[in-house]
């Protein structure tokens, strides 16, 4: 008796973890499903139903990375993502990069770079990534848009995530001594005329 109410405690387990992997598969194959439709293709209602699931990107964030977002995919292919995931600040801040890549208007660029700051203001690596491609594009850029630069800069000089330090020294490297000279100020005056950061990053 004991031995057949094992078997059969064995049996539940095994059938109850069928169906969760099952349904946990089904629902990720529901994610990257949805994330091929374009933005404009998929109803709030829908979206926000993926909201209500943990992990939420599935298998449409390991289809399209944020460094593989910055480099080389479309507008759409962002906005797809977006869809499912819109509270990715890398993939907003790539959605503004593409943007800016093929043309579109400062109003659309800007406000893909704004919804990155509005749902991950303090995310390192996010910031890091709003740091560059704001000094990027400084000279083109509101006032507004740059000091929020010089901000992250300052305030996360003294822990910044991996390799952002180097992309900021390649980015400012690259700009013109008129340009530099703008942001070395700007750097200057929010660090209460502490030189230590512009000096930091070659300026």
């Amino acid at each position: 008796m004991a031995a057949r109410s094992l078997v059969s405690v064995v049996t539940s387990v095994f059938v109850a973890a069928i169906a969760g992997a099952s349904l946990a598969y089904g629902v990720e194959l529901t994610r990257y499903e949805a994330a091929e439709f374009s933005a404009g293709e998929v109803s709030s209602e829908v979206a926000a139903s993926f909201s209500d699931f943990a992990g939420l990107s599935g298998r449409a964030q390991r289809a399209l990375t944020p460094a593989y977002a910055l480099a080389t995919a479309s507008v759409s292919e962002i906005e797809a993502v977006l869809a499912v995931e819109p509270t990715n600040g890398a993939y907003w801040i790539a959605l503004a990069k593409t943007l800016d890549d093929g043309g579109a208007s400062q109003a659309s660029v800007l406000s893909a770079l704004h919804m990155s700051e509005a749902v991950e203001p303090r995310e390192a690596e996010t910031m890091a990534r709003r740091v560059v491609f704001i000094l990027s594009l400084w000279e083109k850029l509101p006032e507004a848009d740059q000091q929020l630069a010089i901000a992250h800069l300052v305030e996360r000089a003294a822990n910044a995530p991996g390799g952002a330090h180097e992309r900021v020294v390649r980015t400012l490297a690259a700009k013109s001594e008129a340009t530099r000279a703008a942001i070395k100020k700007a750097l200057i005056e929010k660090s209460d005329g502490d030189r230590a950061l512009a000096t930091d990053l070659g300026l």
